[in-house]
């Protein structure tokens, strides 16, 4: 789960185009949400840990609803409207699919709301 929430804030925090798309994914689905950006995980700090934990649950359906937008941008024609460019290269498209796979798995999930009991 820890390597899971690492590689998602990597795969949006290394690419500005892919953080400004998720940054429209939160503000077409939950308009009113203040958190737009991931924060790291630190291995040392406890409380930095919570911070990222919780922004991670905060965001935890934005995150799942841009990755599918990534691999099914013609189901997702609201995100994609005014020019916004729907092709994303093979590398992301990847990484995207296996992160949502990651993020949707039963194992991540039970340790994610496990870690968050704590």
């Amino acid at each position: 789960m820890i390597g899971t929430l690492n590689a998602v804030f990597l795969f949006f925090g290394k690419s500005p185009k892919r953080q400004r798309f998720l940054e429209r994914i939160v503000k077409n689905l939950a308009p009113d949400m203040h958190k737009t950006k991931l924060i790291g995980l630190c291995k040392t700090r406890w409380v930095e840990r919570h911070t990222c934990f919780d922004s991670f649950y905060t965001m935890y359906e934005s995150l799942c609803e841009c990755l599918d937008a990534m691999l099914d941008p013609s189901s997702y024609h609201q995100i994609y409207e005014d020019a916004w460019s729907d092709h994303w290269d093979q590398d992301t498209r990847s990484k995207a699919q296996r992160l949502l796979s990651n993020l949707e798995s039963s194992a991540t999930i039970i340790a994610f709301i496990l870690q968050r009991m704590h």
